[in-house]
């Protein structure tokens, strides 16, 4: 979260054969158990589900249209019982098909937990990786609540106090540990490449003709053409996606303590992929209060994503 894979999706969209898809969170929100058959009933909540995310946006609620465009499909389809990767091949299928498009990419970053598990549905399935300077995802992080404020009216208020409440330098520099820690196990895969978000903001056309490689499609000029991003959830157009002052900005905007605990954190990521550290020293008062506030921030973190927490153990 917060590395580019929303200005990559852009980028993506705009070759002629790719359709660049909406976060559908289908593996990790919607069904956690994709190998399994699914009942009439579940197929419609599941299909509604994606159908109304890919056409308007993962906040809407499911509405009868959504459902009666879910029954309709179903019944195309001639079966009452389809497992979960069935149905998603499906909603893919007929969404690159609405688009005149040959490829489908759901840019939901949570899928990296779950690469095994789809690679081995989709044996054709790529996966792209983008990473970032883990200061720099801290600082996007850090201001992330603010979206609904700068032109996202759709985000939902209480998704604002969400991202306000799980924010803890702690917490969000001990996450992108653990995600380069599962992606470093991934690298070697070959259907899974790496990105730079710095190298695609200095040099787009370079990285995007080696991601046009990867993915067998001939590199297309207005795929440079990108609208610049404010959120993962949408986009102003009020300039260029690729700015090369965004990459340090994390600089003026993080204060040293919450550096000083990011490179501490992420001190071997940093180095691998030659980062660099800045020589910054942690305020005392700003370290102690961040710790004396980890035990409440907790807390909130669990009451405000209970219901994400009981759906990962399937409750």
């Amino acid at each position: 979260s917060r590395s580019g894979s929303t200005l990559l999706n852009d980028v993506l969209n705009k070759h002629s054969k790719i359709i660049g898809m909406n976060e559908l969170h289908y593996f990790d929100q919607i069904n956690s158990k994709p190998e399994k058959d699914i009942s009439r009933k579940l197929l419609i909540k599941y299909f509604a589900r994606l159908y109304a995310t890919q056409e308007k946006n993962h906040w809407i609620e499911v509405s009868e249209k959504d459902i009666e465009k879910a029954e309709i499909f179903l019944d195309s389809l001639n079966k009452n019982v389809i497992n979960g990767f069935q149905l998603y091949f499906k909603f893919t299928e007929l969404t690159a098909k609405n688009a005149n498009a040959e490829i489908t990419v759901d840019q939901t970053g949570k899928y990296i937990f779950y690469i095994n598990s789809i690679s081995k549905g989709y044996p054709d399935s790529k996966f792209i990786y983008i990473y970032r300077d883990p200061r720099a995802v801290l600082y996007s992080q850090k201001f992330r609540w603010k979206i609904r404020m700068r032109g996202s009216p759709n985000v939902p208020e209480i998704d604002s106090i969400r991202t306000f409440i799980n924010y803890h330098p702690f917490t969000m520099s001990w996450l992108m540990y653990k995600i380069n820690m599962i992606a470093e196990k991934i690298k070697s895969k070959e259907n899974v490449y790496f990105i730079c978000y710095e190298d695609l903001i200095v040099q787009p056309e370079r990285e995007i003709k080696n991601i046009c490689r990867f993915l067998n499609v001939n590199f297309e000029e207005n795929m440079l053409d990108v609208s610049l991003i404010t959120s993962s959830h949408n986009s102003d157009n009020s300039g260029q996606g690729f700015i090369k002052e965004n990459i340090n900005r994390w600089k003026k905007r993080l204060s040293k303590t919450e550096i000083w605990i990011n490179q501490i954190i992420n001190a071997r990521f940093i180095n691998n992929q030659d980062y660099y550290k800045i020589n910054v020293f942690p305020n005392l008062v700003l370290l102690l209060m961040w710790i004396i506030l980890y035990p409440i921030h907790v807390l909130g973190v669990i009451l405000i994503n209970y219901k994400n927490i009981l759906r990962v153990f399937g409750k």
